[in-house]
C-alpha cells in the first residue's frame, strides 16, 4: 500500500480495534473513517495486517535473524527509545495539525511543534526535566544520607 496515514494509536492497537469483537462499533467506525479520508479502503488495510509473531518467525526462520530482545536495559537504549517516541509523537501531532489546516478547521502556517517532558517524584514532589532526571540518576528520595552527592 502506498498511502501514508497517521492514525492515532500504534499499529497493534489499531489492529485490535478493527479485528476484535470487544471493540466498540463507534471506535471501529472512527478508525475506518480516518483510513477512508486517507485513501485506502479499510478492508484493504485489514486484509494486509499480519501478526507480530508471523513477522518474528519469518525473520528468525527465513532470514536467520536474532529477534530476541535485549535482556537488560541501559541508559543509552532508554534514551534511544525515548527520543524515537518523542520524534514519532511530534510527527503525529504535526501531521494532525496539517490535516486540520487542510480541512479548513484551523488557521495556521509554519508551525513548530515542541514537547517538554517532566518527571515528578510522588514521594518528594520534586519535578525534573526528563533528561536532567536521567542525568542525575533519578530523584534523591531513595538515597540515604551516605549516598548523597
Amino acid at each position: 500500500m502506498d498511502a501514508e496515514v497517521a492514525l492515532v494509536g500504534d499499529t497493534e492497537s489499531i489492529y485490535h480495534i478493527l479485528k476484535e469483537d470487544e471493540s466498540t462499533p463507534g471506535r471501529k467506525a472512527e478508525i475506518r473513517s480516518q483510513l477512508k479520508q486517507a485513501g485506502p479502503p479499510a478492508s484493504d488495510v485489514e486484509d494486509d495486517f499480519i501478526s507480530h509473531q508471523t513477522v518474528k518467525r519469518h525473520l528468525q526462520n527465513c532470514l536467520g535473524m536474532d529477534t530476541k530482545r535485549q535482556a537488560q536495559i541501559t541508559l543509552d537504549s532508554a534514551k534511544d527509545t525515548i527520543e524515537w517516541t518523542q520524534s514519532r509523537n511530534q510527527s503525529v501531532i504535526e501531521n494532525t495539525l496539517n490535516r486540520l489546516h487542510n480541512a479548513g478547521l484551523i488557521k495556521a502556517s509554519d508551525l513548530d511543534v515542541t514537547q517538554s517532558i517532566r518527571v515528578t517524584c510522588e514521594n518528594t514532589g520534586n519535578t525534573f526535566h526528563l533528561w536532567d532526571f536521567l542525568k542525575r540518576g533519578g530523584c534523591d528520595c531513595n538515597r540515604s544520607s551516605d549516598d548523597a552527592p
